[in-house]
């Protein structure tokens, strides 16, 4: 009963003028509508940015409008995604465009996955193959100029990611004769062959959704399978999502009349179409070939985040890293637990307090998980440790664990 009056007293707030109220609860007194409303989901204000949605802006949100970026790197598109899911309430007229964008090579993990785990950083260092991290969850994906992602922004009340398939998949079927299935995953497969063809995922607020998902035309299949970790590496343990690697196939594969612009343009004659009252209308397509500020205002900063090291890197969940290696006929065991893209510790047994000390306060929480890093770690640990060949077999330990999970 007490929840409930709670609710109706912060109802009431929200629809007064004035949004501050005070209530008083058993643990104290909490002030502020701001506070209930982050823990009960209240609205308590238009989410839409006035000031950033323009004439031009607004010209592309009508509901129907088909948005295809020509612009070809990941965290631009990803920026794009991101700026018009935070910025634009579509639940107030229950809009629904889409977006079209493809872009050179990448790998994109899902929000919740180690990104060590699930890309060959290494491979993808040495082929300029660019490592985002997304704001969906889901499984990692391969992204190249031959790879369509499609993303179905809309209000949360229109989401439907059963429907948004079937879109794609009557588009294949009617355009292309090509016959696909949805899988109990939400992925689509090739019907009687089961390779997929397309990864799905989305997120969700109070507002909008987006579900978003690949189309792979013809991506380059060498790299999906050298720049993706298809098999788990031993003595990692981490309770991030991990990938479910399935066979793929190329769409072009199987009719040669597949291009990403044919597709594009079979996607876009549909869309409108189909998730409007009016069947006859034409959607309208917007061609977006720069993704800047001045159009956009504030996306910098979100273009920031999706590229920093703390985003792609930083946001992997703990995990942790079993080794050996031996000295002198003892065998020694090493664990390693990276938190935040940080090294948050190291031990080694049999117990070696010296030594361990000297690795708690030079690596601990100050050291990211990167080779510049230890390698700059490693030179100090060394001068101020010179003669001790137990540390310099730790520290080899340590490198060599990285380089595994960079492999």
């Amino acid at each position: 009963m007490k929840l409930l009056k709670w609710i109706h007293l912060i109802e009431n707030c929200r629809k007064s003028k004035n949004n501050c109220c005070k209530i008083s609860l058993a643990s104290g007194k909490i002030h502020g509508l701001r506070y209930f409303s982050n823990r009960f989901n209240v609205n308590y204000k238009n989410k839409t940015n006035h000031k950033l949605i323009t004439p031009w802006i607004q010209s592309l949100l009508q509901s129907g409008s088909v948005i295809v970026s020509k612009v070809d790197n990941i965290y631009d598109n990803l920026a794009l995604e991101e700026w018009l899911y935070q910025n634009y309430d579509f639940s107030v007229n229950n809009e629904q465009i889409l977006l079209l964008w493809y872009n050179r090579p990448a790998v994109v993990v899902g929000r919740h996955q180690n990104v060590w785990l699930e890309a060959s950083i290494d491979y993808c260092n040495r082929n300029g193959i660019d490592v985002a991290r997304r704001n969906s969850g889901g499984g990692s994906v391969y992204h190249d100029m031959n790879n369509l992602n499609i993303s179905f922004i809309t209000s949360r009340k229109c989401y439907d990611r059963s429907r948004n398939l079937q879109f794609i998949k009557d588009v294949l079927i009617d355009n292309f004769k090509i016959n696909v299935d949805i899988s109990p995953r939400k992925d689509l497969v090739i019907r009687n062959g089961g390779e997929k063809i397309s990864g799905t995922a989305s997120k969700l607020n109070n507002h909008n959704s987006y579900h978003h998902c690949t189309l792979l035309v013809d991506v380059d299949k060498g790299n999906l399978r050298n720049a993706l970790r298809l098999q788990p590496i031993k003595n990692v343990y981490s309770n991030a999502t991990k990938s479910v690697p399935s066979p793929t196939i190329n769409l072009k594969s199987l009719k040669h009349s597949v291009t990403m612009g044919s597709l594009i343009q079979a996607i876009s004659n549909s869309y409108s179409k189909y998730y409007t009252a009016n069947k006859d209308r034409i959607s309208s397509v917007h061609l977006l070939n720069q993704i800047d500020s001045k159009r956009f205002g504030s996306i910098n900063e979100i273009r920031s985040r999706f590229q920093s090291w703390e985003w792609i890197f930083g946001s992997t969940p703990k995990f942790t890293i079993c080794s050996e290696f031996s000295d002198q006929s003892i065998n020694y065991e090493m664990r390693i637990i990276i938190e935040k893209g940080y090294i948050q510790h190291v031990s080694v047994e049999p117990n070696l307090i010296n030594e361990n000390n000297i690795l708690q306060s030079n690596l601990i929480g100050k050291v990211r998980f990167e080779q510049k890093d230890l390698e700059q770690a490693f030179e100090t640990i060394k001068i101020n440790s010179v003669g001790n060949q137990i540390i310099s077999k730790i520290l080899l330990a340590i490198f060599a664990s990285y380089k595994q999970i960079c492999n």
